[in-house]
């Protein structure tokens, strides 16, 4: 099933259940009632659950108590009603500016379905001074926490029921997984953004975030799995430039830079599995459009995209045709190691260039060979082949 472009509006039922909270005075540990909403099939949702404690204009919210019957990663968002910066953590802290009533909404999502639990409190502004029961409850950090940071977002449910995919959240799972369980990225920091949650105010907030916190020697990985929109002219300087579909509107290339300028790296990878998405490169004339193009790529970027402007990317029912070749043969697998623009997969052993470490490049080029030679998991579109803007220049590990 080739992936779509347009999008239209969904209608998803939402029951709220609230809490009454105050800020002000010593509070024992509150929990906040689950609320499930978009719930597929029995037994996918997972239950959200959370606790808060307060004083003055604090509070510590603990999403500990959430689970997912089956056992799947969970990420988490928090709201806190005041207009503030969505937060990520199993624990948070947030400081209130003014007194007043906040509804504080946790999100889980388990990349199939979400939950809510909401909680509704006071701020009053007052304190007896005492230790609050439960103490501070700042996002946790392991001790193994690297300077490796990722957003990973994957919409197979769109708004609307003519604009759905099947498999494009379990790309962004597989991805996820292999950061977090392969290649030593943190939990906190590698932040997963599922369907509904893949929204241009929760990207924007997750690279906000990222851009306050990393540094010169940070390595960052965003990766999109969905629609892609048809490559259009920049309004202000006539540039062609590709986009992401997420959740609410299209994210452009000149926007998707702006939300980057915040960001400190020393290397940074962008990858795409979704339609249209080779202008992101921005080198040259291209198929779609001979003029002026505008990509993503700068020094110290890798730009990877499943296919070439003006191609449609395949779905397959269990992944992208791009996506499971790179990440699941190339690099989970080892298959990729070795490979180059001059050294297909079947002549890896005889050059001998092996390490045991699979590099972004190889992994490309892993993957372009076999989708030019036909060997993906069908159906691929004829003509779909990915391309690399590579302007790190060394070889790229995760």
């Amino acid at each position: 099933m080739m992936k779509k472009i347009l999008a239209t509006l969904l209608t998803a039922l939402l029951a709220l259940a609230s809490f009454a909270g105050c800020i002000g005075g010593d509070e024992e540990p509150v929990d906040a009632e689950p609320v499930e909403t978009n719930i597929p099939g029995e037994g996918e949702a997972p239950i959200a659950a959370f606790t808060f404690s307060t004083a003055e204009y604090e509070i510590n919210v603990d999403a500990s108590g959430s689970s997912d019957p089956a056992g799947r990663p969970l990420r988490y968002l928090w709201e806190f009603g005041d207009a503030s910066r969505l937060q990520f953590g199993i624990k948070e802290y947030h400081e209130y500016e003014d007194t007043a009533s906040f509804t504080v909404t946790l999100t889980v999502d388990n990349g199939i379905a979400e939950s809510t639990a909401m909680a509704r409190i006071s701020v009053v502004g007052e304190s007896s001074g005492d230790s609050v029961a439960g103490g501070s409850a700042y996002m946790e950090i392991s001790e193994n926490v690297t300077n490796k940071w990722a957003v990973v977002d994957g919409l197979s449910d769109y708004p609307g029921t003519g604009n759905d995919l099947p498999d494009c959240h379990t790309d962004a799972l597989n991805v996820w997984d292999y950061l977090v369980g392969s290649c030593n990225f943190s939990r906190e920091r590698t932040f997963l953004l599922l369907n509904s949650s893949a929204t241009t105010k929760n990207v924007k907030a997750a690279i906000d975030y990222i851009g306050a916190h990393s540094d010169d020697a940070s390595v960052f990985v965003y990766y999109h799995s969905g629609h892609g929109p048809a490559p259009g002219a920049n309004p202000t300087d006539g540039a062609v430039e590709a986009g992401i579909c997420l959740y609410d509107e299209n994210a452009m290339r000149s926007t998707l830079n702006e939300w980057f300028s915040v960001l400190k790296y020393e290397r940074f990878v962008f990858i795409t599995d979704s339609c249209f998405a080779g202008e992101f490169g921005g080198v040259g004339a291209t198929q779609f459009a001979p003029g002026l193009t505008e990509g993503l790529a700068a020094p110290g970027r890798v730009i990877i995209s499943s296919s070439f402007d003006g191609i449609t990317s395949s779905s397959t029912g269990s992944g992208g045709a791009f996506t499971i070749p790179f990440i699941t043969w190339a690099m989970r697998e080892g298959k990729g190691d070795g490979c180059t623009m001059t050294c297909p997969p079947d002549a890896v052993e005889t050059a001998g260039e092996t390490d045991g470490i699979v590099t972004i490049q190889e992994a490309y080029w892993y993957t372009y060979y076999i989708l030019s030679t036909g060997q993906g998991i069908s159906p691929v579109h004829t003509s779909q082949l990915p391309e690399m803007n590579d302007q790190y220049g060394e070889p790229f590990y995760l």
